[in-house]
C-alpha cells in the first residue's frame, strides 16, 4: 500500500488460483482505506484497519494504518520480527526500508517495511504465496488519493456508442500514466453539440 500511512499486514496463505476480488472500504485515524477482498474470504472491521479471514478460517490478513512513527524502517521491521517470534533467515537491505524472510510459528513469514513520503509502511505475512500478498498490498489505497476525471471523446452519439468509445479512451489514457489505476464510471456526456464528448474517470495511483 504505497500512501500516506504507516501499514501493518499480516498475511496468509491465500486460496490457490483466486482471482476475484470485492473493494471494500475502512476507516482510521489517517483515512479511509481502500483494499481487494478476494472472493470467498470475509472482512471486518478493527480499531485502525480490518480483519480480513478465508472461508476455512486458516488464512487471515491484518491490516491497520497510523501515522509515521519517528524510527526508521529498519528498526521497525526488526522491532517486529522480534515481537512475533518470527525467526529471520534472510535480511535484504532496501533503499528505503528493510525485507526480511524467515518463519513464524513453523510458518513462512515475511515483513517488508519502506518510507514512502515521509510515511512507513510495513508489511508483514505468513505463508508460502508472496506473489499474491504483493497483489492485494498493491490494491490498497486511501479514499484521499482518488480523483475524477472527464476524458474528451470527441463525439458520442448515444450510449451505444459510448460503451465502445469511452474504454478506448481511457486504455490511451492509461498508457500515457502507468503508475495510474482508473476505470471508466459509466458517464459520459456531450460537451460540443457533433464536436465533443467527456467520457466520466475514477482514478488513483498504483
Amino acid at each position: 500500500m504505497k500512501k500516506i500511512i504507516y501499514f501493518v499486514a499480516i498475511f496468509s496463505l491465500l486460496i490457490c488460483g483466486q482471482t476475484m476480488a470485492t473493494e471494500q472500504s475502512f476507516n482510521s485515524s489517517v483515512g479511509k482505506f481502500i483494499i481487494d477482498v478476494p472472493e470467498g474470504w470475509t472482512a471486518q472491521a478493527i480499531p485502525e484497519g480490518c480483519k480480513i479471514t478465508s472461508k476455512d478460517d486458516k488464512n487471515i490478513l491484518s491490516i491497520q494504518l497510523f501515522p509515521e512513527k519517528k524510527i526508521d524502517a529498519h528498526s521497525i521491521a526488526r522491532d517486529l520480527a522480534t515481537e512475533l517470534n518470527m525467526t529471520v533467515k534472510e535480511s535484504t537491505n532496501l533503499e528505503a526500508g528493510v525485507w526480511l524472510k524467515g518463519n513464524m510459528m513453523e510458518t513462512q513469514a515475511g515483513i517488508l517495511t519502506e518510507k514512502i513520503n515521509s510515511i512507513i509502511a510495513v508489511s508483514v505475512y505468513t505463508g508460502p504465496d508472496f506473489d499474491t500478498m504483493k497483489q492485494i498490498c498493491d490494491s490498497g489505497y486511501m479514499e484521499q488519493d482518488i480523483k475524477y476525471l472527464r476524458l474528451e471523446a470527441g463525439p458520442i452519439v448515444d450510449n451505444d456508442f459510448a460503451q465502445k468509445r469511452c474504454p478506448e479512451v481511457l486504455a490511451a489514457w492509461l498508457k500515457e500514466h502507468p503508475n495510474m489505476v482508473a476505470q471508466w464510471d459509466g458517464n459520459w456526456e456531450t460537451t460540443v453539440e457533433g464536436e465533443m464528448s467527456v467520457c466520466g474517470v475514477k482514478t488513483h495511483p498504483k
